[in-house]
């Protein structure tokens, strides 16, 4: 009997933890873009939506490298 194939997900840590954090480090030391005086309200949301931003870099990248790897990995392994 044939044991089902693994659904080939990254884990949580991979596919939820490590992007967000990555976007809130990322988010937290950029600058905003314009060079004007912005008030605390101003500044914590440019910083919250450069973290958004960022998770969703982030989280884009790792499912390309962590899909990309098993890509590779699978050219090369010979069945049998």
């Amino acid at each position: 009997m044939e044991e089902p194939a693994p659904d080939n997900k990254p884990s949580k840590v991979l596919a939820l933890y490590v992007p967000v954090a990555l976007g809130v480090f990322a988010g937290a030391f950029t600058e905003p873009y314009c060079a004007c005086e912005l008030t605390w309200t101003q500044l914590l949301f440019a910083k919250a939506a450069g973290a958004v931003a960022f998770f969703v870099f982030w989280w884009i990248a790792t499912a390309v490298c962590f899909h990309g790897y098993h890509f590779v990995r699978a050219l090369f392994q010979h069945p049998g």
